[in-house]
């Protein structure tokens, strides 16, 4: 398979996209950042953007394989656990999801 390129763009996008609330936050601080400011960001959290940057490698993977559809089934899945989890402990895990 060929090796996929991602832009720093795609791994900011990674990181708001899968990352935690301080994830979210210093994606939108690179996106809103000018060039240097990019880069000085780049640089002081290399590890989170190659992190994000293999994450975003293979998001892109899973589109081109066609296997977003499962997303659909993994979620039902992960909200199936999260209901028993809520019937074993009586706290309200999903309070979104009412029906």
């Amino acid at each position: 398979m060929p090796e996929i390129y991602i832009t720093d763009t795609q791994a900011a996008l990674a990181m708001h996209s899968h990352g935690g609330e301080f994830m979210k936050r210093l994606a939108e601080c690179w996106m809103a950042g000018d060039p240097m400011n990019r880069a000085r960001l780049k640089e002081a959290f290399r590890p989170e953007f190659d992190r994000y940057r293999a994450r975003a490698a293979m998001d892109v993977q899973v589109a081109q394989a066609g296997a977003v559809p499962d997303m659909e089934k993994a979620h039902k899945h992960y909200t199936a656990l999260a209901r028993e989890a809520a019937e074993r402990t009586g706290e309200d895990v999903l309070p979104e999801h009412r029906e």
